[in-house]
């Protein structure tokens, strides 16, 4: 299971390092977006949403946008500079999208420890 999640970071970061290459700002402001609206969905589940199952589906699919959108910054960067040289060769291609997947699961590390932390009961953490 955790190999399939890591082809489909390693995908989603393929697709958003070869849309950049075109249009570095659109991709941007589509990851702001994506971002934005994993971060709405987070709140609305804490605000508005009783405990249920669609409650539970729309956190995951917002958690899962913070973690494939965050982090996808770091593939537009090499090409928000004309005068910087954009990533050539497999190996530097091949070593953007590795610090992607790196980034992705450490940033999913992070938020997950975060949540459980908030989430548990007081006193539970014994």
């Amino acid at each position: 299971m955790i190999f399939l999640i890591s082809v489909f970071i390693l995908l989603v970061g393929l697709a958003v390092f070869h849309a950049a290459r075109r249009r570095p700002r659109t991709v941007s402001a589509l990851i702001g977006v994506v971002v934005a609206s994993g971060l709405g969905m987070v709140a609305y589940v804490g605000l508005a949403a009783e405990a249920d199952l669609a409650a539970a589906r729309c956190l995951a699919i917002g958690l899962t946008l913070i973690i494939l959108g965050f982090p996808a910054w770091v593939l537009v960067v090499p090409y928000g500079r004309a005068s910087e040289p954009s990533p050539r060769g497999l190996a530097e291609v091949g070593s953007l999208l590795f610090g992607y997947l790196a980034a992705c699961w450490l940033f999913g590390l992070a938020l997950a420890i975060f949540v459980h932390l908030t989430a548990s009961p007081p006193g539970s953490l014994r």
